[in-house]
């Protein structure tokens, strides 16, 4: 079991057993729980610290996955805070957001991983630019200084359709249940994450 994965089950099953009394067999397993996610963010974080990991200067997929993990690490460590104090329904809203990191790193590491961490990366512009045209939309009195690489972020942006998604793949649940190119199952058949999508949509 992930790190992610752990979290989640807990942020999962709080609420389901919210009504457990102190000492209750309910009340044990999520206290088990709890304990073996918050153990496990913690030997993650020591692990990943230890490599010293410097991305390449020649690759954009370094950055933006040891970005990825850092962020689903610092969002494990505040889902396991929220359990601890009670926040059981906040803690669950936090489990889709790392679900859904956890599947962006799948899918960028899944295939073509330099197209898609460039695609990923140059997403950056066509932000950039939808929120200079929603200033100005609703501001239209405000001033708003360009940008001396406007032009080149425009270029940028017209290649993205979508202004809520960097990728051209249906969603997360396509990254989800994108055949993994090695690992097999039982019978033969390429293994997904299915299952880390449907637990939580």
């Amino acid at each position: 079991m992930t790190m992610v994965e752990a979290a989640s089950l807990v942020g999962y099953l709080m609420p389901t057993l919210s009504v457990a009394k102190d000492g209750s067999e309910g009340f044990s397993v999520i206290c088990q729980l709890h304990n073996a996610a918050a153990g496990l963010m913690v030997q993650t974080r020591a692990f990943l610290n230890g490599l010293d990991l410097i991305p390449r200067s020649t690759s954009s997929a370094d950055a933006i996955l040891l970005g990825l993990i850092s962020k689903s690490i610092v969002l494990t460590e505040a889902i396991v805070v929220l359990v601890r104090h009670g926040n059981h329904d906040e803690a669950f809203g936090l489990c889709r957001t790392c679900i859904e990191i956890q599947l962006t790193i799948r899918y960028l590491t899944n295939a073509d991983t330099a197209k898609r961490g460039d695609r990923y990366l140059g997403y950056f512009a066509k932000n950039v630019t939808d929120w200079a045209k929603l200033y100005r939309k609703c501001y239209p009195n405000q001033a708003l200084k360009q940008r001396s690489d406007a032009e080149e972020l425009e270029k940028s942006a017209s290649e993205y359709r979508s202004s809520h998604k960097w990728h051209e793949e249906g969603g997360i649940k396509d990254f989800a249940s994108e055949a993994d190119p090695f690992e097999k199952a039982a019978d033969g058949s390429p293994l997904n994450e299915a299952f880390s999508y449907e637990i939580l949509y």
